[in-house]
């Protein structure tokens, strides 16, 4: 069997305004991907970044709250 991944967050005292994350979903169990959909959903909000990730998993698209600033795209 395989470990899981620890994922560290941190939260940068001066934040760059645009990040580039691929395969968000990559060593996070399905049913735990919302919960770092939520951390970044804070951070576009709080630190008035930009998120663009990209993702194979149907799931993750389906978490992000796409009534604000965060826009999911399904190809």
């Amino acid at each position: 069997t395989s470990s899981p991944v620890p994922i560290k967050v941190q939260r940068a005292t001066r934040p760059a305004g645009l990040y580039f994350i691929e395969e968000i979903d990559t060593g996070i169990h399905p049913t735990r991907l919302h919960l770092l959909i939520q951390l970044i959903e804070q951070a576009v909000r709080d630190q008035k970044i930009q998120v663009v990730a990209t993702t194979h998993a149907p799931t993750c698209g389906g978490s992000a709250d796409t009534s604000g600033s965060v826009i999911a795209a399904n190809r």
